[in-house]
């Protein structure tokens, strides 16, 4: 496994956002499983479901945290992992990603890069990729546009874009449910747990601010995805976002 840091330093400026996930890195996943009651790794199994399957792949996971995602690729009975790539801002989550990858025995096909999703074509990457996934992390971007727009050049013609991330439930009564605990429950529970009431206070605005459904899936086609779509779980309560780059 290659950790690509110091040179990848170069890549970044200090955000509010990274380096809110350096202080809450070593209890993210607990929390993760506590406050989604579990049901994320329901989602990030629906994610990989998505992703192509009759080849071998090269995929990039973006904004890829502990690496949940690519360990989530690991025994699946259909997918045919060539590489992974796994980037992130964040050094703190990478290092434990890292861990998790070497405990996992998926070292010789991954590596891992330090730098934003608005800055890939910095990493000069040796290959195109098939694939992208980000599972919660195009929210926290600084620039999400300019994110989809540096994935675009990454990926090979045909490749497919997958984002996993929260929405607001359309719902009436469930929906009223949800914000009472996203904006209340949410970060009590996440700051007693991680002592950074700051941090999960933001992760609650974040989704509120953040364009989802049919406002997202226009995103993505304004930026030059095709066949883009939102297929919504758990009662809106995540959209799993999907589109292609389109093939020469």
């Amino acid at each position: 496994m290659i950790i690509n840091g110091e040179k990848m330093k170069k890549n970044y400026s200090a955000s509010n956002s990274w380096e809110m996930f350096n202080q809450i890195a070593y209890n993210y996943d607990f929390l993760n499983k506590i406050l989604s009651f579990g049901i994320d790794g329901y989602w990030r199994k629906k994610l990989i479901a998505e992703l192509p399957d009759d080849k071998p792949i090269i995929l990039a996971d973006i904004s890829t945290g502990t690496a949940d995602i690519l360990i989530a690729t690991e025994g699946h009975p259909f997918l045919q992992i060539e590489e992974m790539i796994g980037i992130d801002p964040s050094a703190k989550m990478i290092a434990i990603g890292q861990k998790k990858i070497i405990d996992k025995k998926l070292y010789s096909k991954t590596s891992f890069y330090i730098s934003k999703a608005e800055e890939l074509s910095k990493l000069k990457l040796k290959k195109k990729v098939d694939a992208v996934t980000i599972s919660f992390g195009i929210r926290n971007m600084e620039d999400p546009e300019k994110g989809l727009q540096e994935i675009y050049k990454i990926l090979k013609p045909g490749g497919k874009i997958l984002i996993l991330e929260f929405s607001i439930p359309s719902g009436i009564f469930f929906r009223q449910i949800y914000l009472f605990y996203f904006r209340y429950l949410l970060p009590i529970i996440g700051g007693i747990f991680s002592k950074n009431f700051k941090a999960y206070r933001y992760l609650n605005k974040s989704v509120e601010n953040f364009p989802c459904g049919k406002e997202f899936v226009q995103l993505l086609e304004k930026n030059n995805y095709l066949m883009a779509k939102a297929v919504p779980l758990s009662f809106g309560i995540v959209n799993i976002y999907t589109g292609l780059k389109k093939k020469k």
